[in-house]
């Protein structure tokens, strides 16, 4: 759940610094999983390692000045949201991090 989170919210802030105005959703992206199968984890996975390629891409075609674009439906920067993502993410992370070290210790 928590991947699958981190790959919308990456999708999502990637369209709005395109310059699509999304709304955040009511679920924060926080959804039940209902096949838990291996095939569909690596999936998932497949699909992160998508985003972390858009955005690496995004980001090495902007240009200096397009960090400081303003959204015209929010307060907040590129540059802003360039960190935010990547601050989302580390926290999710870590979280992920803490998860499998309590399951390896059972």
């Amino acid at each position: 759940e928590i991947v699958n989170h981190m790959i919308r919210w990456r999708e999502t802030v990637l369209e709005r610094i395109q310059g699509t105005d999304i709304p955040s959703p009511g679920d924060n992206y926080f959804s039940f999983i209902r096949d838990r199968s291996e095939g569909e984890w690596l999936k998932t996975l497949k699909r992160f390692q998508e985003t972390q390629a858009l955005w690496l891409d995004a980001i090495i075609k902007m240009k200096r000045k397009d960090f400081n674009t303003q959204h015209k439906f929010s307060s907040y920067s590129n540059y802003e949201c360039v960190h935010g993502i990547l601050q989302h993410d580390a926290y999710h992370l870590g979280q992920i991090r803490l998860l499998k070290k309590m399951i390896q210790l059972r």
